[in-house]
């Protein structure tokens, strides 16, 4: 299951209206609700969503391309990131994409991971508090790579993408400087809302195709988050797989507390 980013942390921002405003940016391990069905973001640590593990998952990828006689791309750039549901009697259902550019520019990838998905019978539910819980398994799908470079053990060689020039500081310096873009003096209100945004870091390490997966309700405070987002001029060290840099795509949620006081 080939994830990354996995810390969490919570900021103050003092306004002139807002006196207390607590941004948590979860970047794993948070709950999240789709239609009104609660499940893991990620699997917990040390558990695996199908039986071998990622080797065990891209073996039966690979086998199955090849028994069912699956054509590769003709796009041999196309990398697609694949979510799948998994849940606790072990069936699994399909996440939608809401990316539409994204999808578009790997769309052979996205419809062999859900063609081969769907004859894959090895799937493990995760386990939080001694229940199976439905989670999301993630993976990176190279069909070129599967089809041609295939070995016992495969895995796809994929280093991640970083903020700035330390990645130790990856993490921290991205939601520093995101806060500091984030300006909600106009807003007064009293709530707790979840947001889930969502953009591709590029081959050359820009960000683009910010997308708002989850929306607050308000649509100019929606607009002011994009805009944040979209403002950040510090460049990421690209993705790569094979040491051959590829468009990434990076998401997170923000939880986002208000609390006035007079």
């Amino acid at each position: 299951m080939l994830i990354n980013y996995t810390t969490m942390a919570s900021y103050i921002i003092m306004t002139k209206r807002l006196k207390h405003i607590f941004l948590f940016l979860l970047f794993s391990m948070c709950q999240l609700y789709m239609s009104q069905t609660k499940f893991l973001s990620s699997y917990p640590k040390f558990q695996e969503p199908y039986v071998g593990g990622d080797k065990g998952y891209y073996k039966d990828f690979h086998d199955i391309v090849f028994s069912k006689n699956l054509k590769t791309c003709n796009d041999q750039n196309e990398i697609y990131q694949f979510r799948v549901l998994v849940m606790p009697d072990s069936t699994i259902s399909f996440v939608q994409e809401l990316n539409a550019n994204y999808l578009e520019k790997n769309k052979c990838a996205y419809d062999m991971a859900r063609t081969v998905a769907k004859y894959q019978k090895k799937w493990l539910p995760a386990n939080e508090d001694e229940k199976a819980t439905p989670a999301l398994a993630s993976f990176i799908i190279y069909p070129q790579d599967i089809f041609n470079n295939y070995y016992e053990g495969y895995l796809p060689k994929v280093t991640y993408p970083f903020y700035g020039k330390n990645p130790k500081e990856s993490s921290e310096n991205f939601k520093k400087d995101l806060l500091n873009k984030i300006d909600l003096s106009r807003f007064i209100w009293n709530d707790i809302f979840f947001m889930e945004i969502e953009f591709i870091i590029n081959k050359e390490g820009k960000m683009e195709d910010v997308v708002l997966l989850n929306t607050s309700g308000l649509e100019s405070f929606d607009k002011r988050i994009l805009w944040a987002f979209k403002d950040l001029k510090t460049k990421w060290s690209p993705a790569t797989i094979n040491s051959v840099p590829f468009n990434y795509r990076y998401r997170f949620s923000l939880r986002i507390i208000t609390d006035i006081k007079k």
